[in-house]
């Protein structure tokens, strides 16, 4: 994989490697240590604020509404707005996990634009009650539907964690390094945080402005974000 960029600037909120949307289609990975859950909802709201409906699914209760409220005060949004117009589902099974993602294939559920957000869906493989033979079988059934919502290009970003503590791990997550396109790793260091882009070599002629890094404009418009009607999709709840 070749390195695209790094810049260390700080604070998260201004880590934004977007600035045209309209035919993001990838499914991208963001990983690091510490921080990329943080991040991950300051890159909802830019796919809001390009018109992108938002579908986030949460695997470990790492979905914070807290953390959006936040990022839409400081881009004087109205935060009720941006709350209401985010859904989320829980997934907190190995299997419920498979079920969600995989109806994402179903064109019923795919309304135009949609960006899935999936957050640390590879802890849930190695809870104490699911046996590590079947854990690794479901890990890679997980792993050939990311395939198959890759080769739809449906807009797909899932954000993990570099590192666990169990043999299944590493292969599972080289496995999903390896699909992903593009890849973001999150670094820290006093108190600075550093973003580096990689992406493998059948996309490098087809590099969009969307992924290059981009510092926001400190002199950025006020917003106020109307609530789409989300009433379709019933197997979604509204944060607030």
């Amino acid at each position: 994989m070749q390195e695209l960029a790094h810049t260390n600037l700080t604070p998260l909120a201004t880590l934004s490697p977007f600035e045209d949307l309209d035919h993001w289609n990838f499914t991208g990975l963001l990983t690091g240590k510490s921080g990329i859950f943080h991040l991950s909802h300051v890159w909802q709201i830019q796919f809001l604020l390009q018109n992108h409906r938002i579908l986030v699914i949460d695997c470990a209760i790492r979905f914070n509404a807290f953390f959006l409220a936040e990022e839409a005060h400081r881009l004087g949004l109205q935060s009720e707005a941006v709350l209401g117009s985010i859904l989320v589902q829980r997934a907190f099974t190995p299997y419920q996990i498979l079920d969600v993602i995989t109806g994402i294939l179903s064109k019923s559920h795919r309304p135009s634009p949609t960006t899935y957000f999936l957050l640390a869906p590879m802890k849930q493989f190695f809870d104490g009650d699911v046996s590590e033979e079947e854990g690794k079988f479901l890990l890679q059934k997980m792993l050939s539907v990311i395939r198959n919502i890759q080769a739809e290009g449906i807009p797909f970003l899932i954000v993990e964690k570099e590192s666990y503590d169990h043999p299944s791990f590493a292969p599972a997550f080289q496995d999903l390094i390896q699909l992903a396109n593009p890849l973001w790793q999150l670094t820290q260091r006093d108190g600075s945080y550093s973003l580096k882009a990689r992406r493998l070599p059948e996309i490098q002629g087809q590099r969009s402005k969307a992924m290059d890094f981009h510092s926001p404009s400190s002199r950025e418009p006020r917003i106020i974000l109307e609530r789409p009607d989300f009433s379709s999709s019933q197997s979604y709840r509204r944060i607030a």
